[in-house]
């Protein structure tokens, strides 16, 4: 599993931020990783999975440097398994996943605007279907 341990430089405040998980891997694939959105907020949102398969998202926000992590999900221990990420206009988070080769595609919108503190019952897209990444079917 790729270690997400990234140190960056945001341009305006020329302030130094880690976005941190000891235990997080994606595949190139698997396009968008991370998301920005500004609306009341300015956040950075990202997706990962563990080596036990745990399903992860993050934001942070760039005024107070606060991060909040939020499982959304498990699935096998596989990097093709990780989450890609959409935001929608209204502010909500949408987080899709499927197994690698998996017959569902789960997608979790969350529940409240710029905040992945709670998400909507899953939504199982196109059953049958053949999914290798989550942002491509085969």
């Amino acid at each position: 599993m790729r270690v997400l341990d990234q140190c960056a430089i945001n341009p305006q405040t020329r302030r130094e931020f880690h976005l941190r998980t000891d235990n997080g891997a994606w595949t190139w694939y698997g396009n968008p990783d991370a998301v920005y959105f500004e609306g009341k907020y300015k956040k950075t949102y990202m997706g990962w999975i563990s080596n036990a398969g745990v399903v992860s998202v993050a934001s942070y926000d760039h005024a107070t440097a606060a991060m909040v992590t939020k499982v959304v999900g498990t699935m096998g221990a596989d990097d093709h398994s990780h989450p890609s990420l959409l935001m929608r206009p209204d502010g909500r988070l949408m987080v899709f996943f499927s197994g690698h080769d998996g017959a569902t595609m789960n997608l979790y919108i969350s529940t409240n605007t710029e905040d992945i503190s709670a998400f909507d019952p899953v939504i199982k897209v196109a059953p049958g279907v053949t999914y290798c990444y989550p942002n491509r079917c085969g």
